[in-house]
């Protein structure tokens, strides 16, 4: 969801307000909206007609990048510092619901591969102005327009030593080039800044007035790491051989009793008796007629 900043908060869009404090812990997503103006860096008011006056103006941000809002009245953005600059980012997203029972996976140890759910992302390297490197009459403000800086990542800045120096100030000194103490300047022709913190970081050129006249000096705004969800890695196990289970010895049930049956009788052998019997009558007949 878009985002309304009030600017100023109560004070509003007004004449002495330090507009580089109300912005530096702010960050800008396209869709969110400034309530209450436009040309910036030689506060040069463009055509009237163009103006934006109602006391209540609200500016959808609808296109990335820096973004430059200068008062139109009189010297207020001249000698008043009634100008506001902004870089605006990629919406935000919602982040994803995490599961509802995560496990986290065992290190692989194979891939150095931590349990955690993140990784942080490989963090960048930034070569200050590119070619032309850290030096005078060169527009920083575009350099840094397109450039979206993470914690972690790191700032080089190239200059031939003796010439120039670098500063990391606050955003009051940054306005006004106040110089630090010279023990603060990195001096080496090679220095690297590594971004530890988020927010809004402010560089200057000490050397006579680079910053002030020549527009050697450098803001910017950092934001969180980078991470990004981290591949489980695929734990393989190695699977074991399977080993058949020996069948169990089959018991062989005893056989139930057989329980004979009584045969029926056999009609040959009913008749056989039969026979025999008749044959002894016939005997004793005869035997009878004999005597």
């Amino acid at each position: 969801m878009a985002t309304e900043f009030s600017i100023g908060d109560d004070q509003g869009w007004t004449i002495n307000f330090n507009y580089e404090a109300w912005a530096k812990e702010k960050v800008f997503h396209v869709g969110d909206k400034l309530v209450n103006g436009t040309a910036f860096t030689n506060c040069t008011i463009p055509p009237a007609n163009e103006a934006i006056t109602t006391g209540n103006d609200v500016i959808t941000l609808s296109t990335l990048g820096r973004k430059w809002y200068i008062c139109g009245v009189n010297d207020h953005c001249a000698n008043y510092g009634q100008k506001l600059v902004i870089t605006v980012l990629e919406e935000s997203a919602s982040p994803a619901p995490a599961p509802s029972n995560p496990t986290t996976p065992a290190p692989n140890s194979a891939h150095g591969i931590s349990g955690s759910r993140y990784q942080l992302l490989m963090a960048a390297m930034f070569t200050v102005g590119d070619d032309q490197g850290w030096t005078i009459n060169f527009d920083y403000v575009a350099w840094a327009k397109d450039k979206v800086f993470h914690v972690g990542d790191k700032l080089v800045f190239k200059y031939t030593a003796g010439r120039h120096n670098i500063f990391k100030v606050n955003d009051t000194a940054f306005t006004n080039c106040t110089i630090p103490p010279a023990n603060e300047a990195l001096t080496t022709g090679n220095d690297v800044i590594t971004l530890a913190t988020p927010g809004r970081k402010w560089y200057i050129c000490g050397v006579n007035d680079h910053c002030a006249n020549y527009g050697q000096k450098l803001a910017i705004i950092v934001l969180e790491a980078w991470v990004s969800p981290a591949s489980a890695p695929s734990t393989l196990a190695a699977s074991a051989p399977s080993t058949p289970a020996a069948p169990a010895p089959s018991t062989p049930a005893a056989p139930a009793p057989s329980t004979p049956t009584a045969p029926a009788p056999s009609s040959a052998y009913g008749i056989s008796v039969s026979g025999y019997q008749l044959l002894m009558a016939a005997m004793v007949a005869v035997a009878f007629l004999l005597v």
